[in-house]
This record gives structure tokens, sequence and C-alpha cells, in this order.
């Protein structure tokens, strides 16, 4: 004779989280997104608060830079938030991002990010290591729109949908990213 609040979380709440906890590990996402892990450039692109704890931000993401960390976060933003950003690397390698994210009052909020990185020019060499006449141009693309919802007060879900493309030496690479999360506060 357990109360009412019991069952709900055993036959309800507890398969929810734990499938989101599943569907968004590491091991999963690995599995579905190898592209991602080519240019660890186009991960750099996080917040100044998830860069000051140190990318330790998956609780605490509530404004555009959900999407990178935790898409359920995306319920708990407030209005309007845009971000451009531009990063100059080694050579001639640049980073370009641009974010946007809207609070949707009675459902929680919305966000769209596309990040570029081009790594520069490069010249083309043969086996042998001699120069051939061309050259190329490395770069890699990412794209994510989310949503976050807010099921009630202390319990947030959300989902990310990515497409990824990357491109060296003439051999282009695409593949698509989902993610699930869920926030309890």
């Amino acid at each position: 004779d357990r109360p009412y609040w019991g069952h709900m979380v055993n036959r309800f709440i507890f398969p929810c989280l734990l499938f989101c906890l599943i569907a968004s590990s590491p091991l999963v996402a690995g599995t579905f997104s190898t592209s991602k892990q080519a240019f660890v450039g186009l991960l750099e692109s996080r917040g100044p608060e998830s860069l000051a704890l140190g990318g330790a931000l998956a609780a605490f993401a509530q404004d555009v830079t959900a999407l990178d960390e935790n898409p359920a976060g995306l319920a708990e933003s407030q209005g309007m938030e845009a971000g451009l950003g531009h990063s100059l690397t080694l050579q001639d390698s640049a980073l370009e991002l641009a974010q946007f994210s809207r609070a949707i009052q009675g459902f929680g909020g919305i966000g769209i990010k596309f990040k570029y990185l081009n790594l520069g020019t490069f010249e083309k060499r043969d086996d042998y290591g001699q120069l051939l006449p061309d050259t190329f141009q490395p770069f890699g693309f990412e794209g994510l729109v989310g949503a976050g919802y807010k099921l009630n007060s202390r319990l947030d879900l959300g989902v990310s949908l990515g497409y990824l493309q990357q491109s060296i030496a003439g051999q282009t690479q695409q593949g698509f990213d989902l993610n699930l999360g869920g926030l309890w506060q």
C-alpha cells in the first residue's frame, strides 16, 4: 500500500529519467556522432560560465549555451539571448559562432546555434612528401536546434538535433547528432 507518489516514481518518472541518462551518455552519443570528434575546435565554443566551471555546466546551463551542455536548460531561459563569436587561432585558422535562444511562456525555451571552423590553407603533398601544385582548406560545420520543456516546477526535459559536416582534402563526412537531457531542481 504505497502512496500514489511512490507508484508514479516507479512506473513513470524513474524509467523516463533512466532513458534520458542512457540516451544522452557519452557512449551512445559517441556511437552516433563520431565525426564530431575529428574537429575538436567545434567543441571549444563554450560560454564564459562553462569555461569558468571547467566545462562542468550540464546541471547549470540555463541560457543559449544549454544547446551544447544540456538542452533541458533551455526551459529555464529568460527572455531572448543572442551571441556572435569570432576566434582566431594558429596561423589562419578561425572559429565562427552564432547562437540564439528565446523563452516561450507556458512552454520553456528554444535555441539555435551555428559553428564554423576553418583551419586555413594547407599544401598538398604526395606519399613521398613531394609538394604538389594544389592546396586544400579543411573545415567543419555544426548546426544545432533544440527545445527545453518545463514539465513541472522541478523537472525540465530537452532535446536538440544537430547536423555536422567536415571536409579534409576533398573528402567530406556528414552526420546527425541527437541529444536528450533532463534537469531536476
